[in-house]
């Protein structure tokens, strides 16, 4: 057994192991809390995952759902690893930089019918936002009920959650109980898939990687701390703005995973009592909106830079076409289910500089299910039956992305720069690195 081989059969060990804890933590109850120092390579199952629904290779004669995934040379030219100058600030060339290109056989969903397994193969990262000691926005019903939105957001996901995995998606949940985890700690758990993926074919494919160690070093050092501030280190090799050499290699080894998304979910609120404000909202990050939020905050700094330093390139291989396709097919599915969280007279689709979202080159969005303090979307989203609805929405547009994307209806109008969140969110876009 290589060395490779053996790297991976102990992430086996430990995927059984967490599923085991996890178990454990849902028979104490919703309060019962993860401990921070696991290895982060367990993180990526989610609490309820067999090894019957997710069965990973454990030999060379094994096959992907996606078919065989092959790890290819890649020979980047040397001007692709030298950023380029742009209005005052560098980006990364478009290109990849990493030694291997992971070959997937995307081609293999298109077309497939619905059924429980239209969506074998794929990965979702749902994360439920907020948790623990962070309740989110926070309202009282109409009823008296004072209701918190990380409850909301957790029993929403999980509905989704169930809806996917009849569709056999593997789905990986950054919490399943009341937890309270960073925004560096969500990022990780996408970027493990990811890397699991590389893995995995690096002992198939006998391949050694010798980039992906550091990585995973730094990821682990994200995932014990569990922090968001600048003091505790907890931002890791995301520090700053931009992407250092480590985060641009990390982003481009999730660029070959295009079958692993990611979906925060959220409910919005305004700082008004009662807001008029009402809908269902989806932001996403582009290339030029991240690069866009970044080099304005460069221009006009104010006393926060030293909260974002080192400064480095900015990152420029987001997938934006699929980001959008991502966005605007869950925004459609949700209300043609739930019309009453139909919003015309605002934008609904929008470019947001959430951590989650940008510290990642999976496919990645950021849900706003409906106005918490909105009574009508309130009665919505606290339904069970609406719940429901909405879950089979979401499970329903992540089918549409992998497997009808031509026929996701794509507003041209829709922005590619930066825009600037409804004034009344709840979720406004605040200091570009910890946010």
């Amino acid at each position: 057994m290589n060395k490779w081989a053996h790297k991976v059969l102990i992430v086996l060990i430990l995927v059984l192991s967490i599923a085991l804890s996890a178990c454990n933590s849902e028979m104490n109850g919703p309060d019962a809390s993860a401990d921070p120092q696991d290895d982060l390579l367990t993180t990526a199952e989610s609490a309820n995952e067999s090894a019957e629904t997710t069965p990973a290779p454990t030999s060379p004669t094994d096959r992907h759902p996606l078919g065989a995934m092959q790890i290819l040379p890649n020979h980047p030219d040397t001007s692709a690893f030298e950023p380029v100058e742009s209005e005052n600030w560098s980006r990364w060339p478009a290109v990849s930089a990493l030694p291997n290109r992971l070959q997937i056989d995307m081609e293999t969903l298109i077309g497939r019918e619905k059924n429980q397994r239209a969506l074998d193969g794929t990965v979702v990262i749902l994360d439920p936002g907020h948790g623990g000691k962070d309740p989110g926005a926070i309202v009282t019903a109409e009823d008296g009920t004072e209701v918190f939105e990380k409850t909301l957001n957790l029993e929403i996901a999980q509905k989704i959650k169930t809806e996917l995995e009849a569709l056999g998606a593997r789905v990986i949940m950054t919490r399943t109980n009341d937890n309270w985890i960073s925004l560096y700690q969500r990022v990780v758990v996408g970027a493990n898939a990811s890397l699991e993926q590389w893995l995995t074919a690096g002992v198939v494919n006998e391949v050694e990687l010798p980039w992906i160690n550091p990585i995973l070093d730094n990821m682990q050092v994200i995932y014990n701390l569990n922090e968001d501030t600048l003091e505790s280190g907890g931002r890791g090799m995301f520090q700053g703005i931009g992407a250092n050499e480590m985060v641009r290699q990390l982003f481009d080894a999730e660029r070959e995973t295009p079958n692993i998304i990611f979906i925060s979910v959220h409910c919005n609120s305004s700082p008004e009592t009662i807001t008029e404000s009402h809908g269902t909202k989806l932001y996403y990050c582009t290339n030029l909106s991240v690069f866009g939020d970044e080099h304005a905050f460069l221009m006009n700094p104010g006393e926060e830079i030293a909260d974002v330093e080192p400064i480095d390139p900015s990152y420029s291989r987001y997938d934006d076409e699929a980001r959008i396709a991502l966005a605007t097919s869950i925004h459609d599915q949700i209300i043609t289910r739930l019309p009453s969280l139909s919003n015309e007279n605002d934008p609904v689709l929008l470019t947001g500089n959430y951590a989650f979202i940008r510290e990642t080159a999976l496919d990645s969005v950021l849900l706003e299910c409906g106005y918490m303090n909105n009574p009508q979307d309130l009665a919505i989203l606290r339904d069970p039956q609406s719940q429901q609805l909405l879950a089979e929405g979401v499970a329903e547009a992540v089918y549409q992305f992998f497997c009808h994307r031509n026929s996701i209806i794509i507003n041209p109008d829709l922005p590619n720069e930066p825009t600037s969140a409804n004034p009344m969110d709840d979720h406004q876009p605040a200091d570009l690195s910890p946010n």
